[in-house]
């Protein structure tokens, strides 16, 4: 049943992120800084380096869990189609994650990112997305030793998300966004 999966998850995760150690690193930073060089504008929005930044920090959560040292947390297959893989024991199934910083209780999600997450579902390289919020969301990038505390809000189905995204009613104003409750 995908909701005693979701809280299982979810349980786990919030644990993780309970007990991380994890603060922000050189390695972090390099990565962040050449992430930061290399990304495009945001869907024809043209983005400072500042606000490139911002977005990058909020795969933080990615660091989280990636860092966390435990078994049942394997790298990615493909970093385009989930950000990590869950494997549970004993029953040895392994389920492919998608975690997203929202900022309310609603997730946005562009057209375009649709599409990729469908097409990624669908060769079942997608199986959750685990929803996180900062508890003080930053307004500046992270820098050297910052360890900004996080929340895990929900683990919600792929396929019952991107199923709730087919309702038309479901498009922010300008037809762009797909707009959903993930708390």
């Amino acid at each position: 049943m995908s909701s005693n999966n979701s809280k299982y998850i979810l349980d786990k995760l919030s644990e993780i992120n309970l007990h991380t150690t994890y603060a922000v690193d050189v390695d972090y930073l390099e990565r962040a800084n050449a992430k930061a060089k290399s990304y495009k504008d945001n869907n024809g929005k043209s983005r400072s380096y500042e606000e490139k930044r911002l977005d990058i920090d909020c795969e933080f959560a990615d660091e989280i869990v990636n860092h966390s040292g435990k078994d049942f947390i394997l790298s990615p297959t493909e970093s385009r189609k989930h950000d990590f893989r869950f494997k549970k024991t004993p029953e040895e199934v392994i389920w492919c994650i998608d975690n997203k910083v929202v900022h309310e209780d609603e997730f946005y999600l562009h057209m375009n990112k649709y599409t990729q997450y469908l097409e990624s579902y669908r060769q079942g390289q997608l199986h959750y997305f685990a929803f996180w919020k900062f508890i003080d969301r930053p307004t500046k990038p992270l820098k050297l030793g910052d360890k900004p505390e996080m929340l895990v809000l929900s683990v919600i189905p792929a396929g019952e998300l991107l199923m709730k995204m087919c309702d038309p009613k479901k498009m922010t104003k300008n037809g762009e966004k797909f707009k959903i409750k993930v708390i």
